[in-house]
Parts: structure tokens; C-alpha cells; sequence
């Protein structure tokens, strides 16, 4: 299963509606744990990012 799949399993485990829990959705979850695709999910940080 890649990063982006466990990212949207994750985001359906907390309940989120499908809207929310589609790749880019998930790219984004990934973004702001600062999650890469060969990364462990122990890695996984808060960042706080701005546009």
C-alpha cells in the first residue's frame, strides 16, 4: 500500500467524509506530516506551513 493510500485510510479512520479524503486531501495530510513515500509513519512531525 503506498503513502498516499495509508494517508486516505487514516483520513477515513477519523471519520472524515469522502470529499476529504481523496489523494490530494491525502498529498496534503502527508505535506503537513512531513511524510515522504519511502518514510515510517514513526517519523511523522507537526509542521506548521504557510502560503
Amino acid at each position: 500500500m503506498s503513502k498516499i493510500e495509508e494517508a486516505q485510510e487514516i483520513l477515513r479512520a477519523l471519520g472524515l467524509p469522502p470529499a476529504q479524503y481523496n489523494e490530494m486531501a491525502a498529498l496534503t495530510f502527508l505535506a503537513v506530516c512531513n511524510i515522504k513515500e519511502n518514510d515510517k509513519w514513526t517519523k511523522a512531525t507537526r509542521e506548521s506551513l504557510g502560503v
